[in-house]
């Protein structure tokens, strides 16, 4: 009998591990939160249950930091998020953090609008892809066709 417990014990030890091991890859279940800061087109800072967290707008890449449409990318990311309750979202396709340790979401403004697409249809970013595409690139890539229409655009940089 005491071998039993034991195994049970140990068998239930080894399923919490792989539970926390395979929980740390997935992405994180939808939050909401406060967009206290917007560091770049593509970088905010979320207020969430309390704690700051740095987040990564999934699926695209905005114009660096004194680089072309830079501060014009900045500016309608504050505009459309900065002091705003958002919904941030994972992909089930990709990571929930980037090598910078950065929450990789999707952002739900409150109007319903995902920020990276407004973004990149508005030609202030392009879809980005890292390793495997994600669920919404085809829609980001419609997005991006009509940005590249824009003027101005990061495309005529």
């Amino acid at each position: 009998m005491r071998q039993l417990a034991a195994l049970v014990v140990l068998l239930v030890g080894i399923g919490a591990g792989w539970v926390a091991l395979r929980s740390s890859e997935e992405p994180e279940t939808v939050a909401h939160g406060t967009v206290v800061t917007v560091v770049d087109g593509d970088t905010l800072v979320v207020a969430l249950d309390g704690r700051r967290e740095r987040v990564r707008v999934l699926g695209i890449d905005a114009p660096e930091v004194r680089s072309c449409l830079a501060e014009r990318s900045t500016a309608e990311t504050r505009r459309l998020a900065l002091g705003r309750r958002v919904e941030l979202e994972g992909d089930s396709s990709q990571r929930s953090r980037d090598r910078f340790g950065r929450r990789l979401a999707y952002v739900r403004l409150p109007e319903g609008r995902d920020l990276g697409f407004e973004l990149v249809s508005a030609g202030l970013a392009r879809s980005f892809v890292v390793g495997r595409p994600f669920e919404r690139l085809e829609a980001y890539r419609r997005a991006e066709t009509a940005g590249r229409g824009r003027t101005p655009s990061i495309w005529a940089c």
